[in-house]
């Protein structure tokens, strides 16, 4: 299985901090060892940039890591099933950068940076990757203000 390569972007307008934050050298590497299909697992590597909008300044780049994320690929189901080549994934750091708000410094979360969501109410398929199979793009916005965006592409290992 190819790595996917790529950005993910999440934003949150209309907050007091209203936090962005940003993955621009993202990938997701297969998990070594053996995996039973019809999912493929991968994990991240890449570096977090968090900057601060509203009335809060601040914020700082960091390594992922990768301690609570994941992407699930679902590449070997049936051909006819609703899962077909579908994929969900979570992206979450429990890092704090600084920042300041309204004068006073803080910290803050790095927080979800790549959510892909299951629709609701929960039902395949969820995202599905494109016809040719080398493109994972998408937006996912549950609640007016808060955005996931992500860009990946299939890449070939050297």
């Amino acid at each position: 299985m190819l790595p996917w390569q790529g950005t993910a972007t999440y934003s949150e307008v209309g907050s007091d901090e209203s936090p962005t934050d940003t993955v621009a050298n993202l990938v997701w590497a297969r998990i070594d060892g053996a995996q039973d299909p019809p999912a493929i697992t991968y994990l991240p590597t890449g570096d977090v940039t968090v900057t601060m909008g509203g009335t809060c300044s601040g914020g700082g780049t960091m390594p992922l890591s990768g301690l609570t994320s994941s992407l699930t690929t679902y590449d070997f189901v049936p051909a006819d099933a609703p899962a077909r080549n579908s994929y969900k994934g979570q992206g979450y750091e429990s890092a704090t950068v600084g920042i300041t708000c309204q004068g006073q410094p803080g910290q803050t979360f790095v927080g979800p940076w790549f959510t892909v969501l299951p629709p609701s109410p929960p039902a395949l398929p969820f995202f599905t990757v494109s016809p040719d199979g080398k493109h994972m793009t998408g937006t996912s916005s549950p609640t007016p203000g808060l955005t996931w965006q992500w860009d990946l592409h299939a890449v070939q290992q050297p």
